[in-house]
């Protein structure tokens, strides 16, 4: 590959959105790959897919949790965890 074509790449790259969800696509392949060769077909006899190991996929355990509401009932409670989340503040800490 010479210099021109590394710079054609480059920019491409840099234009394409969707790089990191390749990315996630890349790996989650790889990580079903690993998981079925693995897998006790007795305890899991269906394989494993690409999707059960991408987060953001709204049918993987992960994605599912990470998607579902969380309700605790106490407002106060509820307050506390969103500033938690999103300041990274815990309860009882007045920095």
């Amino acid at each position: 590959m010479d210099s021109a074509e590394f710079a054609e790449w480059k920019a491409y790259y840099a234009t394409t959105p969707d790089r990191e969800r390749d990315d996630d696509w890349r790996h989650a392949e790889l990580m079903s790959l690993l998981a079925n060769i693995n897998r006790n077909s007795k305890v899991r006899p269906e394989p494993f897919s690409a999707t059960d190991f991408i987060a953001w996929w709204e049918s993987s355990p992960v994605g599912a949790a990470a998607n579902a509401p969380v309700d605790l009932g106490d407002p106060k409670a509820q307050s506390d965890l969103i500033k938690a989340m999103m300041f990274g503040k815990t309860k009882g800490c007045n920095a």
